[in-house]
């Protein structure tokens, strides 16, 4: 009899770029994506799906759009900052506002390092609230 077969989790990778170049985000959410690899999980990251052949029109316009899409398929979401300063963009503050108002809420977990490795750790909603509430200024007029 063959083995059941395994529902690998999606998880939804975002790294913001604000304050960051591009090409520090992309290599960030590269290493992001090869994490959630090692740890058996099929990583979803638009900056490197999809950014790279839209224009600034379309990244504003259709990138959220499929982006929702793919959330929905998602089971948790993964945040990296590419730098110390936890600075959301435009695009990351509507994922995670939207989240946040979702009938089906994912956990957000931000990744930390220790020693040489990189873990998970869950946020609290406080954390998120926070996190929001400080890039508020930034996420609003970015969105509207």
């Amino acid at each position: 009899m063959a083995a059941p077969k395994r529902h690998r989790q999606f998880v939804f990778v975002l790294v913001p770029e604000e304050g960051v170049a591009e090409a520090a985000a992309h290599r960030t959410a590269s290493a992001v994506c090869r994490i959630a690899l090692l740890a058996d999980l099929t990583p979803i990251c638009p900056a490197l799906m999809y950014v790279p052949f839209m224009t600034p029109e379309e990244r504003s316009t259709k990138l959220p759009l499929v982006a929702r899409q793919w959330l929905k398929r998602c089971d948790k979401i993964w945040l990296q900052f590419p730098s110390t300063k936890p600075a959301l963009d435009a695009f990351s503050f509507r994922v995670l506002q939207n989240n946040e108002g979702s009938a089906v809420r994912r956990t957000v977990y931000q990744l930390e390092r220790a020693d040489e490795s990189i873990y998970p750790v869950p946020m609290s909603r406080e954390e998120l609230k926070f996190l929001l509430g400080c890039n508020l200024d930034v996420g609003l007029a970015r969105c509207a």
